[in-house]
């Protein structure tokens, strides 16, 4: 079934790997390659139902909201990674000579006889070009919009017509273009669809800065509230190597066996899943509850976290909602240890954007 004159693992193998998938349609495909794809996996892989209906809240989560009685959200905290995007120009370079093997591979041209193999899989077209380098794609257009309207749909009270929103963005053009569509999504969510003039003057005042990396969040959402409350909402837009760094340090998806080459077959449990914790458009939400029945001030206000749209329990005590004393106390090192203000420090070249 291989191809003339190559050597075995190489190239025919690759084109063996691959043959399946010609055979299924395109969600089949997709269903098929997922489990592969680490953080380039799809936002859909961890809420089906979201295929069928992109701003469907899922099932009701146990627990989330606090009783509305007792507690009201005060603010939303979010670290959000950019949409789906297109290759980066590296990428796209690799895949031109990957397409341009297969198409000698397929036609003889290449030496070593026709491969029937390669012949089936040169009708693919390659139509990636390099100056797509790295953008937001259509798809993540999507993915923003569509999770800006469902934030709108769990956070009524936060995410209002005539609210304060601050938007802060890595300086890549992915994320500021995520920011972009995200509060197109929201102005859609909060007033319909209307002419961009009078969309552009319906929000509140709303600031994006632009951060030449993406590091500099990790301890940001703690120190928030050491601070007066200027925005109810704070919407921060980054990357992979944003949230997956954040979350580590917070102590979350820790496996007790590392991860290495040896027992890969064995570790298909573990928890240290990139591609459920850090797909495409992943978000990890803060929500900050002022609490008017509290036995005592340090009860007053609570905290609640939601990573992917799901409640994520505290490391510290399995709940899925702590006292923000508790939290702060639990991350006092961290707070304590990081140069904040070196860390964040932004170069005074770096465009301000105000809108």
């Amino acid at each position: 079934m291989g191809c003339p004159g190559t050597r075995p693992l190489s190239v025919p193998m690759l084109l063996l790997l691959l043959l399946p998938l010609l055979l299924v349609n395109g969600e089949q495909r997709a269903e098929l390659l997922s489990p592969f794809f680490g953080t380039k996996s799809r936002y859909e892989e961890l809420h089906p139902h979201l295929l069928r209906d992109p701003l469907s809240l899922g099932r009701p989560l146990s627990g989330f909201p606090l009783p509305p009685a007792s507690c009201t959200p005060l603010q939303l905290s979010a670290v959000v990674r950019h949409g789906t995007r297109f290759p980066t120009r590296k990428q796209i370079e690799k895949l031109a000579r990957l397409h341009g093997l297969l198409l000698r591979r397929g036609d003889g041209s290449g030496g070593g006889g026709r491969c029937s193999v390669a012949e089936r899989l040169s009708g693919w077209e390659m139509w990636y070009q390099p100056e797509v380098d790295g953008k937001l794609a259509p798809k993540g257009s999507r993915d923003m919009s569509s999770l800006a309207k469902r934030l709108a749909s769990r956070f009524p009270s936060l995410l209002a017509p005539g609210r304060r929103l601050a938007f802060t963005s890595s300086s890549k053009h992915r994320c500021v273009e995520s920011s972009d569509a995200f509060r197109e999504g929201l102005r859609q969510a909060l007033y319909g669809r209307m002419s961009e003039g009078r969309k552009n003057g319906e929000f509140g005042p709303t600031t994006t800065r632009l951060f030449p990396n993406a590091w500099p969040w990790v301890i940001a959402i703690v120190h928030e509230r050491s601070k007066p409350i200027s925005s109810p909402v704070i919407i921060q837009f980054g990357h992979a190597e944003t949230l997956q760094p954040l979350l580590s340090l917070m102590g979350y998806f820790k496996d007790k066996v590392p991860l290495n080459a040896s027992n890969y077959r064995h570790q298909s449990k573990r928890k240290f899943r990139t591609g459920r914790i850090v797909p495409y458009a992943a978000n990890l939400l803060f929500v900050l509850y002022h609490c008017e029945q509290a036995k005592s001030p340090k009860d007053e206000y609570k905290v609640q976290i939601l990573l992917n749209e799901k409640l994520l329990p505290f490391t510290y005590s399995g709940k899925k909602v702590s006292l923000y004393s508790k939290l702060k106390n639990h991350y006092q090192f961290s707070l304590q240890n990081c140069e904040f203000a070196k860390v964040c420090s932004i170069d005074e070249k770096c465009p301000r954007i105000n809108s």
